[in-house]
């Protein structure tokens, strides 16, 4: 019974990946410390032991919970980065050269997380939302007291409207900033059809609101 119960333990370390005899480790390591918006997130691929290194290839997949990643810098090397998403990102590298049989991919998730919700800057009504000059400085108000919170907005097309060009219209007014330079604005379309365009402000790592 003893001896069943030694083999069952090496049967379990082994299906953990602790048995493939002449396999590396492969592990993906997220940043060491906070990211800020603005900043890149860097995933960092280790092989263990290094020497077996050689003649190995790397492809990286990266994915973002609100599906917005942006250009992935360092495909083919073990280190890359992507840019800064509020949302939790997902890297996952397949080795290529390993011995057949062994583990392969790794991946590693980036989240944040904050007790910070989103709240409801203004309500703008229209087919084609008339932004006066007031709405756009409360977002800027809104955006200079919350420098790292993102602008979200739920679009309604009304009856026989076009969320496009309502959504067009939208962010030529309000994505823009005292300087010149554009905020970040995600316009979602609204599964209500009262013609209203709720504007939100996201803070750092909240969550999107529902319509």
């Amino acid at each position: 019974m003893r001896r069943l119960s030694l083999i069952a333990i090496m049967l379990a370390f082994s299906n953990l990946g602790f048995g493939q005899t002449g396999c590396p480790r492969v592990v993906v390591y997220g940043p060491a410390g906070i990211v800020s918006p603005g900043e890149n997130i860097t995933y960092t691929l280790s092989i263990v032991p290094p020497e077996k290194e050689v003649g190995l290839s790397y492809l990286w997949t990266v994915h973002s919970a609100d599906g917005q990643v942006g250009m992935v810098r360092g495909q083919g090397t073990k280190q890359i980065e992507v840019p800064f998403s509020y949302n939790n990102t997902t890297a996952t590298v397949e080795v290529i050269g390993l011995p057949e049989g062994c583990p392969n991919t790794a991946s590693e998730v980036v989240g944040f997380t904050t007790h910070e919700k989103a709240f409801k800057v203004l309500t703008i009504s229209g087919s084609i939302p008339k932004v006066s000059k007031s709405d756009v400085l409360t977002i800027r108000k809104a955006m200079a007291e919350n420098p790292h919170s993102i602008l979200f907005a739920y679009v309604s097309p009304g009856k026989g409207g076009s969320f496009r060009v309502k959504s067009d219209s939208l962010r030529s007014r309000l994505g823009l900033s005292p300087d010149g330079t554009k905020y970040q604005i995600i316009l979602r379309e609204s599964a209500k059809r009262n013609d209203q365009t709720t504007v939100w402000l996201v803070p750092f790592g909240a969550q999107y609101p529902v319509d």
